[in-house]
């Protein structure tokens, strides 16, 4: 079996209040830009905030949280790769440093039903063992 730890962050208080009542009582940290850097992990499952380009900070964030070897799912919204918003720190650098890195598009209208039309890839990063 899989001795799994699932740690959860979640800055809006609408769904924090929902994982309460779920009886999630993982909820580590509201914002997970607040994260200490100390908290390593092995897997990161993420669908990052897309306004005025959050998703880069989040998703270059959660790759600094990866142990040796660990890998990063995330969405992010399509094309966002070549984007002007990825400026500094850009996704694409961050995927041509590590290997088995894509990504996929995601069917048009994937989050439809949560309230959002926008189209989405998903994007797979493994980082670099030392």
């Amino acid at each position: 079996g899989f001795n799994l730890e699932i740690d959860v962050c979640e800055v809006d208080k609408n769904r924090q209040d929902k994982l309460e009542q779920d009886e999630c009582n993982n909820l580590i940290v509201p914002n997970f830009l607040n994260l200490p850097l100390s908290r390593k992990y092995d897997w990161i499952f993420m669908n990052p905030p897309f306004n005025k380009g959050q998703f880069n900070k989040h998703i270059v964030k959660a790759y600094k949280h990866l142990e040796a070897g660990g890998r990063l799912v995330a969405i992010m919204p399509r094309g966002a790769k070549q984007s002007d918003l990825l400026r500094g720190f850009v996704i694409h650098d961050l995927m041509d440093e590590c290997h088995n890195n894509k990504v996929q598009q995601l069917e048009k209208g994937s989050f439809k039903a949560s309230g959002t039309n926008i189209d989405c890839d998903m994007i797979f990063i493994q980082k670099n063992s030392i």
